[in-house]
């Protein structure tokens, strides 16, 4: 956490300091100021988590001074310090917002017991507002385009965004992946956590296909802090990767460039979903950026090959037959004229992938006509259905909606399901959509605006507000526009529309 301390008299300065610097607590002392203008300079230069306050500075004294510092450092937590105990001193800095007021000479014991709780407030509160930017990070995925000018302040608007995509290759049975991947989620979601500060953003949420992703996002002003923290972010990411990945799952991480507007960001992260199966060309279990995967775009026919290649793993996995022989068939022709398939790297990645997603043992000084007839003696052992799986598959969806159903006013999302089923973000979106015919989000969605008409025409006079949080919308605007487009016109004109209708 950044520390600025701000007091005129320089032994004070000397031994708050050190005090400090004795504790083992997670602090950087960022400036000192002397005087109350320079201790408003500094705070937009450094915007501290904790600045220490003296009460009577020249130029300013430190009331004065953090009423102008709310506005330059909003994030700021104010500890005033003075050698003046009078009464109206404490309540002014308590109404300027002022954690705590501490008289001089402060001993070692007070001060830690102080920052202890400040550092445990701010964790609370970085974690807060970075649940508000994952919100509104998953609106705009999902094309809620809520920002406007008037939001030039919006952490979006005004930070550099960069962010991944990971794909899950695994030949484990939908538990045993489920419970790898809940262990990456919820290691990655401590990593998030302990990189946390105030210029600093990162997500951490499920694509429509199930796939998770992450956003970083780092305020311009304090690019290279923030980049090296961002870097270090990434470094944690793959160290972590290295450590989950084996023969059975795999984790690969497909990364963005850096961007200084979202629309162009969320461009690039749909680009990547769409290249995703390169990887199988690449090689899974390896951090990729978004410019490999152009490099091989260039050639459709690996595409094509990567693509189909995933699918062959999905219907074995999925035990469907008639899917499988249809891709495989495919598949012979392309594996037979590719060319850049003979090539001993891609040998080396093609095998791999299908070793990891389906157990298929492929010996890269084999030749083609040997790779297919092994694929083909694989297709042989699915010709015997599981009806019990099809079974459980349409349970599984069942209980989804029957869940959504029951729970659409909440905070909820593909993501936490599966995490209550069992299985995987990716298997369940795939599912839900083969049996439904609808993506997860668009069922979601569908649910609440049915719910909000409801509550508009049974209770005429309602708040759209209100409307939107009953049916599990943080943002007004954002549940606007979504029943715009679903119905064809605002909230407030269809509750108007239809207590006219009841009128007549």
């Amino acid at each position: 956490m950044k520390i600025l301390i701000a007091d005129d008299e320089k032994m004070v300065r000397i031994s708050l300091k050190s005090m400090l610097m004795d504790m083992n607590l997670p602090l950087e002392i960022v400036g000192e100021a002397k005087n109350g203008e320079e201790f408003v300079n500094m705070l937009e230069t450094f915007t501290p988590d904790i600045a220490f306050v003296d009460i009577k500075m020249p130029k300013l004294n430190g009331l004065e001074a953090i009423k102008i510092g709310k506005t330059v450092s909003p994030h700021t937590q104010w500890v005033i310090l003075t050698g003046f105990s009078q009464f109206d001193y404490a309540q002014e800095a308590i109404r300027l917002g002022a954690s705590n007021y501490l008289l001089k000479p402060v001993s070692p014991e007070e001060l830690e017991e102080t920052l202890k709780i400040l550092i445990k407030q701010n964790k609370e509160y970085q974690i807060t507002l970075n649940k508000k930017f994952e919100r509104d990070i998953i609106s705009l995925y999902y094309d809620i385009d809520f920002l406007q000018e008037k939001d030039a302040e919006h952490i979006i608007l005004k930070s550099k965004l960069m962010g991944a995509v990971f794909c899950i290759d695994s030949s484990l049975n939908e538990n045993c992946k489920a419970e790898r991947q809940r262990k990456f989620f919820y290691a990655l979601r401590s990593i998030i956590d302990s990189l946390l500060v105030n210029d600093i953003k990162i997500a951490l949420f499920n694509l429509s296909n199930g796939d998770l992703a992450t956003v970083c996002a780092w305020n311009f002003i304090q690019e290279n802090e923030c980049k090296q923290l961002i870097n270090s972010y990434f470094e944690k990411v793959v160290h972590l990767v290295n450590q989950l990945n084996d023969s059975q799952f795999s984790i690969t991480v497909l990364q963005t460039d850096e961007f200084s507007h979202y629309k162009s960001f969320y461009e690039q992260l749909y680009q990547i979903q769409k290249l995703a199966p390169l990887r199988v060309m690449l090689g899974i279990g390896i951090k990729w950026t978004i410019q490999d995967l152009i490099l091989n775009e260039k050639d459709p026919a690996k595409l094509r090959l990567s693509t189909l290649l995933i699918n062959l793993c999905e219907y074995y996995n999925e035990n469907m037959y008639l899917h499988y022989e249809k891709v495989l068939k495919e598949l012979k022709s392309l594996m037979l004229d590719f060319k850049c398939i003979n090539n001993s790297k891609v040998k080396k990645a093609i095998s791999g992938f299908l070793f990891c997603s389906m157990n298929c043992k492929l010996e890269i000084n084999q030749d083609m006509n040997s790779w297919i007839n092994t694929l083909d003696k694989y297709g042989e052992h699915l010709l015997v259905q599981n009806k019990t799986e099809k079974i459980s598959q349409s349970d599984l969806v069942s209980q989804v909606i029957s869940f959504i159903d029951q729970n659409y006013m909440y905070d909820i999302g593909i993501g936490p399901i599966a995490e209550k089923l069992n299985i995987t973000p990716n298997y369940l979106s795939s599912l839900f959509h083969k049996k439904t015919g609808m993506k997860f989000i668009d069922y979601l969605t569908e649910v609440r605006i049915l719910n909000a008409k409801k509550m508009l025409t049974d209770n005429p006079q309602m708040q759209v507000k209100q409307v939107a949080k009953e049916v599990g919308y943080y943002s007004t605007r954002h549940f606007t526009k979504l029943f715009v487009k679903f119905v064809g016109c605002y909230p407030s004109e269809y509750q108007k529309n239809f207590n006219n209708k009841r009128a007549e």
